[in-house]
């Protein structure tokens, strides 16, 4: 009999392995959310249990995973059983009430140069550490999961190395803070939690677990409740200012489908379509709002997809955009999509960020980080195209054999580890992808944001053939192809 728990153990510890990294426990209740696995890498893991115990549970229907035990749970009951899954009604609307100790201080911090940020070791929140030692020269508290002092800023460096952004010594100004965005007091003594909510002036919260897999439920704790607590901590003592770095996924609901949005367009109820991790965000948007009505001096950011830095080309390999481009170019082939790329390189995201946290003008405002000249998906191949890397646009249901036939015939694919994204759901025969990229992702309009962005200097560069030659080449890792090659 096939021990289900043996093979989720297994399959996690084969991600992790990747990141040089081991499940240091089996036991039952271990948080999968503990574990640092985003939605890609968590998919890796899904597509090896679906092989295994021959079910794909996840699309099939939401479910409520948490743990190890409960993981193990589902996929028993799939291979016991093998039904439809019912999607269960989730009303997210309820979860938007702000506890009422979340008070801003009538005392406001200020003169303070230390800064709290959370999701340092994230592709955005790393580039945000980058432009906050670079454009300020405050402390930065870095807020990260681990087990001890140590091991959380050799996490923090880490992640910086990686992505080409060594701190070199600026790490003299980098503090790690080892806690939990979701756990109360961030899972810090009373001493410690008060020492520095009295050291700190201003918090960036970026921490989210960013997986399109996973139902509200699962991702509540994280994105939602540590949205709270990041809040109860900005109001702690001293009143700070509160910069929430936002998403394009707030506009969930289909009255905004492929309509460009301001920012001062009202995000409007979550939609019924929307993706657990778009309704999680939208909440703790919601309950942002909410604090910045109580008084806490607060900013928000809405993001859409990011691409690789502009400069250098860097990118994660488990973005969802990079492991689009690796695997269209191993098939030679890529699905025509017509539809405007919501993406815009890291860099200039987190430039732009920390340049318009630094005003004070910017207190009680949105602003839409998005490209003012965007580009799209079908432009971004026929560049590629033309530069050195055969791509032909073809039609997306032949484009989705081809990768089905692909993967079963074990062809090396980028995608093959996130085959779950682009298998049609039983109930309406669209892809988690078509929801996230095609048939419902609004335009996030951005002239208010740009005009204060070009007046403080700061701009973003244009998709030249050239960048989206860098992005390939970072792509399938090796040394960029001219851009008039060929």
């Amino acid at each position: 009999m096939l021990k289900i728990k043996d093979v989720v153990c297994k399959a996690i510890n084969e991600v992790l392995a990747e990141d040089g990294r081991k499940l240091e426990s089996t036991a039952d209740e271990t948080k999968l959310s503990m574990l640092g696995l985003d939605s890609l890498s968590m998919a890796r893991v899904i597509v090896t249990l679906d092989d295994e115990c021959e079910v794909a549970p996840f699309t099939q229907g939401g479910v409520d995973v948490t743990s190890i035990r409960t993981l193990g749970d589902l996929y028993r009951a799939y291979s016991l059983a093998p039904v439809e899954g019912a999607k269960a009604s989730t009303f997210v609307e309820a979860d938007v009430v702000l506890a009422a100790d979340v008070v801003p201080s009538p005392v406001r911090a200020s003169g303070s140069k230390e800064i709290l940020l959370t999701g340092a070791t994230g592709f955005l929140g790393s580039h945000l550490l980058d432009e906050l030692l670079n454009q300020t020269d405050a402390v930065i508290h870095c807020l990260v999961r681990a087990d001890d002092a140590n091991a959380a800023l050799t996490r923090v460096a880490k992640s910086m190395e990686r992505r080409g952004l060594p701190l070199g010594d600026r790490l003299r100004r980098v503090r790690a803070v080892v806690g939990d965005v979701s756990q109360p007091r961030f899972g810090l003594s009373t001493k410690e939690y008060e020492e520095l909510a009295s050291r700190v002036g201003v918090v960036h919260h970026c921490a989210a677990w960013i997986n399109f897999l996973y139902p509200y439920a699962t991702l509540k704790p994280s994105n939602v409740v540590g949205t709270e607590e990041a809040l109860r901590f900005a109001c702690a003592g001293r009143t700070k200012e509160f910069h929430y770095i936002s998403t394009l996924g707030v506009f969930c609901g289909l009255q905004h489908a492929r309509s460009t949005v301001s920012e001062s367009t009202p995000v409007g109820p979550c939609g019924p379509m929307a993706l657990g991790y778009e309704e999680t965000k939208w909440v703790a948007e919601q309950l942002v709002v909410e604090a910045r009505g109580r008084g806490l001096p607060v900013t928000i950011y809405r993001t859409p997809f990011l691409t690789g830095h502009s400069a250098t080309g860097a990118w994660d390999a488990t973005d969802l955009y990079r492991l689009m481009l690796e695997g269209c170019i191993q098939m030679g082939a890529a699905p025509d999509w017509d539809h405007e790329m919501a993406a815009v390189p890291v860099d200039c995201v987190s430039r732009g960020i920390i340049r318009l946290s630094l005003q004070e003008s910017s207190l009680g405002k949105i602003f839409h980080m998005s490209h003012s000249a965007p580009i799209t998906w079908s432009y971004f191949v026929k560049q590629l195209d033309s530069h050195g890397y055969p791509l032909r646009l073809v039609p997306v249901a032949e484009w989705l054999r081809m990768l089905f036939g692909a993967i079963d015939r074990r062809e090396p694919n980028a995608l093959a580890p996130v085959r779950p994204l682009f298998t049609p759901n039983a109930e309406d025969g669209k892809t988690i992808l078509d929801r996230l990229a095609r048939d419902r992702v609004a335009i996030l309009g951005c002239e208010q944001t740009q005009a204060v962005l070009a007046a403080s200097g700061v701009s973003c560069p244009a998709f030249t053939p050239e960048l989206l030659v860098r992005y390939a080449a970072r792509a399938v890792g090796e040394p960029a192809r001219r851009a008039d090659a060929g």
